[in-house]
């Protein structure tokens, strides 16, 4: 048992009067699931937990007011059943799990929780309608999408031919999404244009490689665009200008297998120019490398599908998404660490949703605090640049920064 500080009474009592004026959002076949809570003054997780109705769900949340709130991603003959290897032999499916977090951005800890926020939607949008809904063919009707409470969003599909697949299944999806293993040369076949041979036998072969058209579908359309996507965020400079992004991007995509020297001539042709335009502009519109050295035309083509996949190299996204028997936030409840609201949301409902205006549950009667971290936030339309000490902010702001550890109460 841990010690619990006033802060954190605080928090449950908030927590309680929450569950006990509000309705959590159960999952399909809730009481086939396994259910799991963090507990206020515990760091045991209190696990295989069954509940037989929903008014037992409701009861439970309202009595005992959790820090945090999940059920299984699986469906079980017997979801109370433990230890777990005996559970698992009731396995019964489950469902197709994202977690898209704040975690998995490149260069995230750059960025104000606010820019993290609005990245991950980007990154949301792109997995929902490029993949899940153009690629996969998934329903609008088969995704069920929640704002996860801190800083990211799960996407639940439940459509029935995903509830079976099984582990490796699941990270076939995975690589797919994220490009591991793709062949980039059958998505930019080379296209030979001369050869020499010496008796009788084929010496040597020139190739060129160009981008997809935009008429091209699957990895082929997304390479195209990213191409374009790419391009445009290169910087309009000096060729040093471009040499240190290029560097950047190599770093941040993990892309190994080119030296400086191929960075160098990369950022030569990039800042250069070709019958009074810049070669960018040409390379936009044509979808030419432009390039006859294969390792610059290669290293444009490595780019380009990292640039293209969506980043899951995070220690969550993965491991959720090929997990058969996953944990996840229970859609309705609050997150420990924010006292934000799991949201459920429609596709149309993404776009103007502000997780730090429309997940807020608390009043903005003023707490006072004392701030011990020097913490920026914009928060229900007001920008809060906290310096430490003494200060009385909203009851919302005061809960959010309670779990988050950076304010303690005064009284």
């Amino acid at each position: 048992m841990v010690i619990q500080t006033k802060e954190m009474r605080y928090l449950q009592d908030h927590f309680r009067t929450y569950y006990t004026n509000n309705q959590v959002i159960l999952p399909p076949r809730f009481e086939s699931r396994e259910w799991g809570f963090f507990l206020f003054g515990s760091n045991v997780w209190k696990r295989h937990v069954k509940f037989e109705t929903p008014e037992d769900v409701g009861d439970f949340l309202k009595k005992v007011a959790p820090l945090h709130s999940y059920h299984s991603t699986a469906y079980y003959e017997d979801s109370g059943l433990q230890p777990m290897a005996d559970k698992v032999k009731g396995w019964e499916g489950a469902d197709l799990i994202f977690d898209l977090d704040a975690d998995h951005l490149r260069n995230a800890e750059t960025m104000t929780i606010n820019q993290q926020l609005d990245n991950v939607k980007d990154m949301v949008r792109k997995l929902i309608y490029e993949f899940l809904l153009d690629d996969f063919g998934f329903k609008p009707s088969d995704i069920n999408l929640a704002f996860s409470g801190n800083r990211g969003y799960h996407i639940h599909v439940r459509r029935p031919s995903v509830i079976d697949l099984d582990t490796h299944q699941r990270q076939e999806i995975v690589d797919y999404i994220t490009g591991t293993g793709l062949d980039d040369e059958m998505v930019l076949p080379k296209e030979y244009s001369s050869a020499t041979t010496f008796k009788g036998k084929v010496s040597s072969v020139d190739y060129t490689r160009n981008m997809p058209g935009f008429d091209a579908t699957g990895w082929g359309k997304r390479i195209r665009k990213g191409y374009g996507d790419l391009l445009e965020s290169v910087p309009m400079g000096t060729q040093e200008d471009c040499i240190s992004y290029l560097k950047q991007l190599k770093q941040e995509y993990v892309i190994q297998g080119y030296g400086e020297k191929t960075i160098e001539k990369t950022a030569e042709l990039l800042a250069g120019t070709s019958k009074g335009r810049s070669n960018i502009d040409v390379m936009k519109e044509t979808g030419d490398l432009l390039s006859p050295d294969k390792k610059v035309s290669s290293f444009l083509i490595a780019l380009t599908v990292k640039h293209s996949s969506i980043h899951m190299a995070g220690e969550t996204d993965e491991p959720v998404t090929k997990d058969t028997k996953r944990m996840i936030r229970l859609m309705g409840s609050l997150h420990g660490k924010t006292a934000l609201r799991v949201t459920p949301l429609t596709l149309e409902e993404l776009e103007e949703f502000d997780p730090l205006k429309h997940a807020v549950v608390f009043p903005a009667d003023e707490v006072e605090v004392e701030i011990v971290k020097e913490f920026k936030l914009d928060m229900m339309d007001q920008t809060f640049d906290l310096t430490e000490g003494v200060q009385k902010i909203p009851e919302y702001l005061a809960c959010y920064l309670l779990g988050r550890r950076v304010a303690k109460l005064t009284k």
